[in-house]
């Protein structure tokens, strides 16, 4: 069973927080969605911090979780794109993909991990 998606929205700001909550009220997955502030980025938005219990990977959880985000940032924003950042060769970049985020920018070691660097990736899908 796919958990529920919930947004949480932070007192104050514009921002949101988006969470999803199995039955017994546990939180399996969480990301935040913020709008570009700038007037004319103002129809993109950003995903970032996305994470889901391992458990509930491979679920559909993340299909869920980001078609609502699109469909929120839409809705709530008039955004026509969704936007995020990945560490390029890693399985959450082919993760995105498959949920699919397009790539629009690369820079070649963007990126440095105590020492390791990873390209840094941006991928776009539309709202």
């Amino acid at each position: 069973m796919v958990p529920e998606v919930y947004q949480v929205f932070w007192a104050g700001m514009a921002d949101g927080e988006f969470v999803a909550e199995d039955p017994a009220g546990m939180v399996v997955a969480c990301c935040t969605l913020s709008r570009h502030a700038h007037r004319m980025e103002q129809h993109r938005a950003e995903l970032g911090g996305f994470i889901i219990a391992e458990q509930h990977r491979g679920s559909g959880l993340a299909r869920r979780m980001v078609d609502h985000l699109a469909v929120f940032a839409a809705r709530e924003w008039q955004c026509r794109s969704l936007e995020l950042c990945v560490r390029g060769g890693t399985h959450a970049e082919d993760a995105y993909r498959g949920l699919g985020f397009l790539e629009w920018a690369r820079m070649v070691d963007g990126l440095d991990d105590r020492g390791i660097s990873y390209d840094d990736v941006r991928l776009h899908r539309p709202c």
